[in-house]
């Protein structure tokens, strides 16, 4: 199952869709006419490194079979009553405790920048878990609500 936190970021969540079959590979979809976009291609780099063996060749497709994909995988999260940033968060919260970290640290805006930087302190020391966004962290931080 792909890890909450490497979902795709929102600015391309429209151009790419990602299902997990029953062995566990990744069948990554993206639009054929966004796939030269820099976030697309440094996204799809990242989901490679992340999860070596496990991606397939891409499939490229039309904008309408994406929204498709995701009208169906939000019906099956608002199911499960969880919003795709709760569910985000639990992948950070999951990850930073396969690391046995102590707390998690999540900071928008960190030195003045237009990034988050979400940060999980195993042995005394801060590792980066992901860098995001500023507005995907504050919308991470902000109060949970369904749906």
């Amino acid at each position: 199952m792909l890890d909450p936190a490497d979902l795709p970021p929102d600015d391309i969540l429209d151009y790419v869709a990602i299902d997990t079959d029953n062995a566990g590979q990744l069948r990554i979809r993206v639009v054929e006419g966004k796939k030269h976009l820099r976030a697309v291609q440094e996204y799809l780099t990242r989901l490679r490194a992340r999860y070596q063996g496990r991606v397939g060749d891409f499939e490229f497709t039309t904008l309408d079979v994406i929204a498709r994909i995701r009208e169906a995988t939000t019906i099956a999260g608002q199911e499960n009553g969880m919003n795709p940033v709760q569910n985000k968060m639990l992948g950070y919260i999951r990850h930073a405790a396969t690391l046995n970290a102590s707390d998690l640290h999540i900071t928008p805006g960190r030195d003045n920048t237009d990034f988050t930087y979400v940060e999980a302190r195993v042995h005394g020391e801060l590792e980066i878990l992901d860098i995001i966004r500023k507005d995907e962290g504050v919308e991470l931080l902000g109060p949970p609500t369904p749906g």
